[in-house]
This record gives structure tokens, C-alpha cells and sequence, in this order.
């Protein structure tokens, strides 16, 4: 009885201490950004080197080169679709959104192991040997997804041969750049990774540009497979510079990774992660089925621009902030960190919601930029922006079941979330607006799930 009523009074003790240094709403952005920056950066779990950079500095650039990104594929996007015309492009880029999708399989839950073992592991040995696991892993997989592309391509004709081994040849650059990149992040090497990130894009964009301009939807391939290596190249070059060397081979690394535990948090990861982008890409394909045209992936691609737009910052934060996130939840009282991920939630709608009345208020130039036929076109664009908001909204409470190893919790509302988008699509009459419908209604109903199951994850315990 006696050590109960302690345990009250200091856990009554630690509540009043955190209410007193409580910030406002308004404080959280500023306070994210300038504890994710420490003064000595980790490239190996503790074996940094002195920066003379401010902590705004490498933040700021990380998020201004993301921001260029994002600009610079909806101009593309726009452009494309003039030069192209809206079917020619839709079909052509269901080769390259699948070659996103499939890099999403091969690398999303091998990078949510790089960066807990980087904010985890004291050890930089052990960091390294994880970081080659994860390498070997990802091309492994890339390679088996690889045979199944180019087997579907010589099931059909020449030409069709030809698009499957640029989307498996891309596959390969975009999990070797997505590796990278996370290492990047988690050794908290910002200002490489935004050149990376600028380089990056401003190649990829200028490629396929060139490539459809040349030769058409098959040149635009082209140069989006280019743009995917040059991507990855930059990215390598940027660890090489930035980070310690990887060297040979660790001894044992295979038999390392049968590990029962690492398997299974890489297996949820991966299952979890992917299931959203494979889930966008079926309802692209169910669109173009269901009214007949590639035009209404067309217009599923330009709102996905958009979705991206509204989520690129609260994503990019995330994954700067994701690794000093996993550190502080595991070493804090799981109460504590529920609590903290909530209230995050609701900070996240106050910072993502105003972008939604911002393309409402420029839907007419949007409409005149796109040419949209119909009203249709702005309606599906504004529902993937809301979409957007509610996906910002669920970000922090992913971040707790990384922190807390409940990836199980996380795959759950994943599938609920792709079982609701996808069944709402195929009922609802109609392509691209259907399908936008069904995703503002999903991502509505993810975020009440994922409340659900943090909230029932406390009382588990």
C-alpha cells in the first residue's frame, strides 16, 4: 500500500512538472525545430564531428530543398500533361507511380530500422553492421520484385517489355536513394541531404521534361529512370562525403539477418508502410478501368501533387525529428508519451488546415493552369488536400507505435484505412472524383482508428 501511494505522489510530482513547463500550440514548431538540430552531430550513434552551423540553419535548408521538390513536380506535372495530353501521360505514369509504390516496399521498413538502431545504439560498429543489413535486404528484395516486373513485360509484348524494365531498373535507384537518404537523417546530416534533395530534383525534372519533349511518353520514362539514378547517385555521394565510411562486408552479417526480431519489426514496417501507396496506385488503376480513359489518372496524379504539398513539411519534420522522437519515448513514461502524441495530433491540424482554404480560394487559377473540363477536376483536388490534413494528423501517433515496437497496432490501421479506401472507390459511381471521395473518408476514418488503438494500447498495458 505504501509503495503504491509513493508511485501516485511521484507520478503526481512529474505530471505538475510538466505542466509547468508546458509550451503553447503556437510553440510547437519553434520548439521542434530547435531541439532536432544537437551541436554535435551522430553519423554513427555518438562518432560526429564539430559543425559551426546554427541549429536553424541545416533545418531550414532541409525543409526549403523539400519545398523545391514538391514545386518543381507540380510544375512538371503541368507541363507533362500539356505536352502529353492528359491519356498519354495518365498511362505513363502508372509505370512510373508504380516504380514509387514498389520502392516504398523495398525500403520503408528496412529505414524505419536505420533510424531506431541510429537513435538507439550506442555502438557505432553495430550501427554500421544494421545499415548493411538494410542495404543488402532492400536491393534483395528489389531484385525478386524486379524478376516479377520483367516476367509480366515478356508475357506481353516488346514494347510493354521495355516500360516494365525502366519501372524495375527505377525500382533499384529509388530504394538505393531512399537508404541513403535515411541514413542521412539519421546521422543527422541535414545540409548534404538538402543538396542531395536539390540536385535531385531539379535532374529529374529537367530529364523528363527533356525525354517527353524528344520522344514522348516513352521518352518521359526514360527520363525518369534517369532522374531515379541521378537521384541516387547524389544521395550516395552524400553519405560517402558526409558519413563514415561503410568499409567491407561484417563478418556474420547473413546470419544476422535471420534475426527473429529484426525480421519481424522490418516485415511489420515494410507491411504497414506500403500498404498506403500500393492502395493510391490500385484506385489509379480501378479509375482508368472503371471510366475507360487514362485521362482520370491523370487527374488522380496532379491531386496527388497536391496531397504532397500540404504533408511534404509535417513529413520532412518527421523524419528529422523521428530519431531524437524514438530516443526521448524510449527512455519516458509510456502515459507520457500517449499524451504527447494526442496532443500533437490536434497541433497538426491547426498547422496543415489553412492550406486547405488556400486551394479553395485559388481554385479557378488552378482549373485555368490544368484546363479541367468539368468541375470534377477542383473537387477531387480539394478532397486529396483535406485528405492531406488528416494524414498530417495521424503522423505523430504512427511515431508512437514506431517508438513503443507496435508496429502490429500501426498494420492494423493501415489495412482498416486501404479496406475503406479502396471498397468506398469501387462502390461510389465515377473515376477520379469517386476515388477521391473514398480517400477524404478513409484518412476521416484512419484517424479516429489510430486514436483508438493508442488509447487501447495504454489500457493493454
Amino acid at each position: 500500500m505504501l509503495k503504491s501511494n509513493l508511485w501516485l505522489i511521484d507520478r503526481k510530482q512529474r505530471r505538475r512538472a510538466q505542466l509547468s513547463n508546458a509550451k503553447p500550440v503556437g510553440a510547437f514548431l519553434t520548439s521542434s525545430l530547435s531541439s532536432m538540430a544537437p551541436d554535435r552531430f551522430r553519423p554513427f550513434a555518438g562518432e560526429g564531428v564539430e559543425t559551426d552551423y546554427p541549429r536553424w540553419v541545416p533545418i531550414s535548408a532541409t525543409l526549403l530543398s523539400s519545398m523545391l521538390a514538391n514545386v518543381l513536380a507540380v510544375v512538371s506535372t503541368a507541363l507533362l500533361v500539356r505536352m502529353l495530353g492528359g491519356e498519354a501521360f495518365g498511362k505513363a505514369a502508372l509505370f512510373t507511380s508504380a516504380a514509387m509504390t514498389l520502392g516504398t516496399v523495398t525500403s520503408s521498413g528496412i529505414c524505419l530500422h536505420i533510424l531506431r538502431v541510429t537513435a538507439r545504439v550506442v555502438s557505432g560498429e553495430e550501427v554500421r553492421v544494421q545499415i548493411w543489413i538494410g542495404t543488402i535486404m532492400g536491393q534483395c528484395i528489389a531484385a525478386l520484385i524486379s524478376v516479377g516486373l520483367l516476367t509480366m513485360g515478356l508475357l506481353q509484348d516488346e514494347r510493354s517489355l521495355f516500360e516494365y524494365f525502366l519501372t524495375a531498373l527505377s525500382l533499384h535507384f529509388t530504394t538505393s536513394d531512399a537508404l541513403s537518404k535515411n541514413r542521412l537523417v539519421g546521422g543527422q546530416r541535414l545540409m548534404p541531404l538538402a543538396g542531395a534533395t536539390i540536385f535531385g530534383s531539379i535532374s529529374t525534372v529537367g530529364l523528363q521534361l527533356l525525354g517527353a519533349y524528344v520522344a514522348g511518353p516513352r521518352g518521359y520514362m526514360i527520363g525518369f529512370a534517369m532522374g531515379t539514378g541521378l537521384n541516387a547517385l547524389s544521395s550516395w555521394l552524400a553519405c560517402q562525403a558526409s558519413l563514415p565510411k561503410m568499409g567491407s562486408w561484417p563478418i556474420g552479417i547473413f546470419r544476422r539477418m535471420r534475426e527473429r526480431e529484426l525480421l519481424g519489426f522490418i516485415t511489420l514496417g515494410t507491411l504497414a508502410a506500403c500498404v498506403v501507396p500500393l492502395a493510391h496506385w490500385l484506385n489509379s488503376l480501378m479509375a482508368a478501368h472503371k471510366m475507360n480513359s487514362y485521362g482520370e489518372v491523370a487527374m488522380l496524379t496532379i491531386a496527388m501533387q497536391f496531397f504532397n504539398m500540404v504533408i511534404f513539411v509535417p513529413t520532412i519534420l518527421n523524419k528529422i525529428v523521428l530519431p531524437k522522437t524514438i530516443k526521448a519515448d524510449f527512455n519516458r513514461d509510456i502515459d507520457d508519451s500517449r499524451s504527447e502524441a494526442q496532443r500533437q495530433t490536434w497541433r497538426m491540424i491547426l498547422l496543415t488546415a489553412p492550406m486547405l482554404l488556400a486551394v479553395w480560394a485559388l481554385s479557378d487559377l488552378i482549373t485555368s493552369i490544368y484546363r479541367f473540363r468539368t468541375p470534377d477536376g477542383i473537387t477531387v483536388i480539394l478532397c486529396f488536400v483535406g485528405g492531406s490534413v488528416l494524414a498530417c494528423a495521424a503522423i505523430p501517433l504512427s511515431n508512437y507505435f514506431v517508438s513503443h515496437s507496435k508496429m502490429k497496432l500501426g498494420l492494423v490501421g493501415n489495412l482498416l484505412w486501404a479496406a475503406i479506401y479502396l471498397g468506398l472507390a469501387w462502390a461510389i459511381p465515377g473515376g477520379a472524383i469517386s476515388t477521391a471521395i473514398s480517400l477524404f473518408c478513409a484518412y476521416f476514418l484512419n484517424l479516429i482508428i489510430a486514436l483508438f488503438l493508442v488509447k487501447a494500447s495504454h489500457h493493454a498495458q
